[in-house]
């Protein structure tokens, strides 16, 4: 689920992110016609409450700001950590509000 303070989306299927152990990240969008990484980067965890995504890359037709930036999020984990809470601020593109959201991540096992 993802909200922004004026609309709530629900479950947006196809759509994952991915943590690398090394520090790496990418979101993954996933359609009837391909997939496409929609962004991907780095990522420093800075405390127990924050991480920081630096942004390599994105797609062509994202609506953000996010190649060249750094946004730092919150996070939090679920007591059973199958659940990742995600808040931050992203800026928008030429003519694109910026805006604050909030994203609930399901952990998925490739068991």
């Amino acid at each position: 689920m993802a909200s922004n303070n004026s609309e709530t989306r629900g479950v947006v299927p196809g759509i994952l992110k991915v943590f690398e152990a090394g520090g790496k990240f990418f979101n993954l969008r996933v359609t009837q016609s391909g997939s496409l990484i929609n962004h991907k980067g780095n990522y420093v965890v800075n405390d127990a409450d924050t991480y920081s995504e630096i942004i390599k890359n994105e797609a062509d037709d994202v609506k953000y700001s996010l190649a060249g930036k750094t946004y730092k999020l919150r996070y939090k984990f679920s007591d059973d950590k199958m659940l990742l809470v995600l808040k931050g601020m992203l800026e928008g593109k030429e003519g694109v509000k910026s805006v604050e959201f909030t994203e609930v991540w399901k952990r998925v096992s490739t068991k």
